[in-house]
């Protein structure tokens, strides 16, 4: 399982550099195909698009020729829409090639997720490393790209993530052809061990359902306000007088995720998720209240850097007690919360971006504060929720 695992964070780390690679080549694209904001802005959206139907899509092919053969085929797809970005010289065609990059990361991020959730009890710690690795992925491309500046950037940038893609593509087929004669390939397990012990029954009880709609909506919420927040900081520092600082925010609210992700994966076990989500909402909540009133540089970047550490568990220790809810429904659970996350994201954004507009920092954050309030009132409602479907058991941290 550890070596399944650590595939997987490395299939990780290159979804959080796809999650990234347009916005930061995009500078580069301008000057390439002749272009502007509104273009790239089309292909960031068939790219989106690209990624929700290989979210939605995934299970059914998972179920019909197993996990490994989905995310090899997510994974060669991947490396294919990069090496279109080689030979096509007209960006209208770039919007194909964002499709397929995107098709092939939501296939790979929902497939690898469900495979490591449904190990039992090593699930929620196998997460919030594959999250972690994604946080690197995110965080590490654009530095990349900003100290390759004033090379030809984008050849460059290509030719090595295809020679990473083409290594993981060898790695990936050598340890599926070993582990699946052996039949030690990792399956999802039949029931977790140790974990609740839920009402046996032929569909998903009224309880559950109920708690599945919250959690759907929690992914939505919660990847609206990452996503938005990570995308727009730059032009709130701006806004805020601290346009010097700007590019240092992204890269601290990054950095802070990726701390904050590799301490849950230590020490999540430990901590109980529900309570978890509800203290990390609370904190957010003060976080974004707070921002508006600072006018120092420092301690703007600390409340930053906090803020970070507040989100970071929240979508792994979500997503773990999503596919909790139901064993069976693993797969699903994932893509529907995985998708509802990027349909989040993607909508949430034109919100904070009208916001914007408006020039006034107050609106925007108490925007993205009331966001958070939201959360906690969906991680209290999943108290009641989960009391009716669950019960406990002492061993288990996942409830």
């Amino acid at each position: 399982m550890r070596i399944v695992l650590w595939m997987g964070c490395a299939f990780y780390f290159l979804v959080g550099v796809v999650h990234v690679f347009i916005g930061s080549l995009s500078p580069h694209f301008y000057a390439r195909y002749d272009i502007g904001a509104q273009e790239i802005s089309v292909i960031l959206s068939v790219q989106f698009i690209g990624f929700l139907i290989g979210v939605l899509f995934s299970p059914v092919l998972s179920k019909k020729v197993g996990p490994f053969v989905v995310i090899t085929i997510g994974l060669g797809m991947v490396g294919a829409a990069l090496a279109g970005y080689l030979w096509i010289d007209r960006w209208e065609l770039l919007s194909l090639t964002g499709f397929l990059i995107g098709y092939g990361a939501g296939t790979l991020e929902t497939t690898v997720g469900a495979l490591i959730i449904a190990q039992g009890e090593t699930g929620k710690a196998g997460m919030a490393k594959l999250e972690v690795f994604f946080g690197f992925g995110a965080l590490l491309f654009p530095i990349l790209i900003h100290l390759l500046a004033g090379e030809d950037v984008i050849p460059l940038v290509l030719y090595s993530l295809l020679s990473t893609i083409v290594v993981l593509l060898a790695a990936w087929v050598s340890l599926i052809s070993i582990l699946r004669p052996k039949q030690r390939f990792p399956e999802p397990e039949e029931a977790v061990s140790g974990s609740e012990e839920i009402y046996p029954g032929g569909g998903l009880m009224r309880g559950e359902k109920r708690s599945l709609s919250l959690l759907i909506l929690f992914a939505f919420v919660y990847a609206g306000i990452e996503t938005s927040y990570a995308n727009f900081l730059p032009s709130l520092m701006i806004v805020g007088g601290f346009e010097s600082y700007s590019l240092i925010g992204v890269s601290v609210f990054w950095a802070s995720m990726v701390i904050g992700r590799t301490v849950l994966a230590v020490k999540g076990k430990k901590i109980p998720p529900l309570p978890m989500l509800q203290i990390s909402a609370v904190c957010l909540i003060l976080l974004l209240g707070v921002f508006p009133f600072l006018h120092d540089a420092i301690l703007v970047l600390g409340v930053i850097s906090l803020t970070g550490i507040a989100a970071s568990p929240l979508f792994p220790v979500a997503i773990t007690f999503a596919a909790s809810v139901r064993q069976g429904y693993v797969d699903e659970v994932t893509s529907y919360f995985i998708a509802a996350a990027s349909l989040g994201g993607s909508l949430i954004s034109l919100l904070v971006g009208w916001s914007l507009a408006l020039e006034e920092l107050t609106v925007t954050l108490f925007l993205f504060a009331g966001l958070a309030l939201l959360l906690w009132f969906i991680s209290f409602r999943l108290r009641d929720a989960g009391n009716g479907i669950y019960k406990p058991a002492h061993k288990s941290m996942d409830r």
